[in-house]
């Protein structure tokens, strides 16, 4: 009787510690992490199944302003940069070797976050399924979940995957990824690798101040709705002699001309001493 009541606690505390993926996804989701951290990192490697090579690389970091707003940034294995928050963005293109401004016009930022903070730091699916869960030396759990990839089942070359997280076994958030593509016979090839922490300090290249600071600012007009009841200007700045990357809302598109018939093809040109024209405009429907 003992052993029967020892084996009814074992099996009780085994199936307490079961994760169920609608926990997982929920505890790694961009605002379960930003929520519940003060900065969060996350490293991408994406190889090549055929022969291990590494194809490309990023990082996503995640932080806090001084008012609490948050911050996510991505780095490139070029040297490039994004920066989002504090209802802007900006850059650097390491092809260009510049600094950039992101020009959000109507509701195109909130978009933009709404649309980062709806990201997970892991990769899943509606067929998604956990198979296995195992704790590892470390003390952390080791869950293997199987399904397909809308993601990367063009770039991987196959539409079957293992995806192997390594999870803090009291937080659910996700330590590191491995993401394999199953060939026919069965064999397994690295697609993704993902380490990820959290807490932990790191710096973000200051384009900000370099932005805000400049003395010479340039204008960017953007129309929306010409000549229309709902026609709106909005004013887009930055530094005389730093590009504007725009962004615009879903449906929108901005065009050359007020008629909305040629679509902006190519960038305004800088002058020969570097800077754009003090004012610009272009229009958006």
């Amino acid at each position: 009787m003992l052993l029967l009541v020892a084996m009814i606690i074992a099996l009780s505390v085994a199936a307490a510690s079961e994760v169920d993926i609608t926990t997982l996804i929920e505890a790694n989701s961009i605002v379960s992490i930003s929520n519940n951290f003060d900065t969060s990192v996350q490293n991408i490697t994406i190889y090549n199944t055929s022969d291990g090579t590494i194809s490309e690389s990023w990082m996503c970091y995640i932080w806090h302003d001084e008012n609490g707003g948050v911050m996510e940034a991505f780095s490139y294995d070029d040297g490039s940069w994004q920066i989002y928050g504090g209802g802007e963005g900006y850059g650097y293109l390491a092809s260009e070797q510049t600094v950039y401004v992101m020009g959000f016009y109507a509701d195109a930022y909130e978009e933009n976050m709404q649309y980062l903070m709806a990201q997970n730091i892991g990769e899943f699916e509606d067929d998604h399924a956990i198979v296995s869960q195992e704790t590892t030396q470390e003390g952390n759990l080791l869950i293997t979940v199987e399904g397909s990839s809308s993601s990367y089942t063009e770039a991987a070359g196959g539409d079957d995957f293992i995806y192997r997280y390594v999870v803090n076994p009291e937080t659910l958030h996700i330590i590191s990824i491995n993401i394999y593509m199953v060939g026919e016979d069965g064999g397994e090839s690295l697609y993704l690798h993902a380490d990820h922490e959290v807490n932990v300090e790191f710096e973000i290249p200051d384009y900000y101040m370099q932005i805000h600071d400049a003395e010479v600012l340039r204008e960017l007009h953007v129309i929306a709705d010409p000549g229309t009841n709902a026609q709106v200007e909005y004013v887009i700045e930055a530094p005389i002699d730093v590009p504007i990357a725009v962004y615009s809302p879903e449906g929108y598109d901005i065009y050359e001309d007020e008629e909305c018939t040629v679509t902006v093809q190519t960038a305004i040109q800088r002058d020969e001493n570097g800077n754009y024209p003090a004012t610009s405009t272009i229009y958006a429907k």
